[in-house]
């Protein structure tokens, strides 16, 4: 007990400080400027407008343009529908407090190369379905769509709950064990695809501890880069709520592109990068 409170305490040390600034940050740009100024990126499919979008995705995960109501209203605006979906991957991949959390928890090089990694594997995806046929299945508006707060109260108990899985981790898997299966290149992105496809802890702010506790427990660099990139969108829960709600070949091919892509530069760093 006293080891996993020791592990605890330092993993939501890493962390939490940055999700709670992180929330409000992004509660007052998307109030500020959310449905003024976005919308107008979203009609036609250029390069600038796509690279917008994904950043502005990467750093605004709570954006008021998330709910599936909302994007309908866009839709019917004019937006280009592979436009939309390429915003709700970026920010599902990504969240403006990603950077410094894995910079606390990795270095601030490592955090760089994620970043990187992210935006141009999603780009590529991007690309790839810009002349698709996607559609969207609506669902009725409820007051819960609105009601921001709430949804970041319940995102900041998810991600205080996923500093207690990645430490109870840390503590109960045997470090040896581990190694043995994730010290090496092709061990470490094959552990970490296949534990990433399954473990989603709600908010990939959540997921970060986890990657810390790997990362004790002796994952190889390639696999961490892997799992904090790939594993973003390469996982059953986010499969599971895309193809819910927008037509799921589309989601195939762009989820595939992202994390083929995003696997070939996670393994690129772990071989160049020391």
């Amino acid at each position: 007990m006293a080891e996993f409170t020791a592990v605890f305490v330092g993993y939501a040390g890493q962390v939490l400080p940055w999700f709670l600034a992180g929330l409000v940050v992004a509660v007052f740009v998307e109030k500020r400027f959310g449905k003024k100024r976005l919308p107008a990126y979203f009609c036609e499919y250029r390069p600038l407008n796509v690279a917008t979008l994904l950043l502005v995705g990467m750093v605004s995960p709570f954006s008021v343009l998330s709910g599936l109501p909302l994007a309908v209203q866009l839709l019917r605006q004019g937006a280009h529908p592979a436009l939309l979906l390429s915003f709700f991957a970026a920010e599902r991949a990504y969240d403006l407090h990603s950077f410094p959390i894995i910079g606390s928890i990795f270095g601030w090089k490592f955090a760089v190369a994620n970043a990187l990694i992210v935006f141009v594997a999603l780009f590529v995806a991007s690309w790839m379905v810009k002349g698709s046929n996607v559609t969207y299945r609506s669902r009725p508006e409820t007051p819960q769509d609105h009601d921001g707060w709430k949804k970041h109260a319940r995102m900041l108990l998810v991600v205080t709950v996923g500093v207690a899985v990645a430490a109870l981790f840390r503590v109960l898997v045997p470090e040896g064990m581990f190694a043995h299966y994730a010290s090496g290149l092709l061990g470490g992105v094959s552990t970490s695809l296949l534990l990433g496809f399954f473990l989603y802890l709600g908010t990939i702010a959540g997921n970060y501890p986890m990657a810390g506790a790997f990362s004790d427990l002796g994952m190889h660099t390639a696999g961490l880069m892997t799992f904090l990139s790939a594993s973003s969108l390469l996982n059953v829960v986010i499969i599971a709520l895309f193809v819910s709600s927008i037509s799921s070949r589309v989601v195939a091919k762009y989820f595939i592109v992202y994390g083929g892509v995003a696997a070939t530069l996670s393994i690129l760093y772990g071989v160049f990068v020391p």
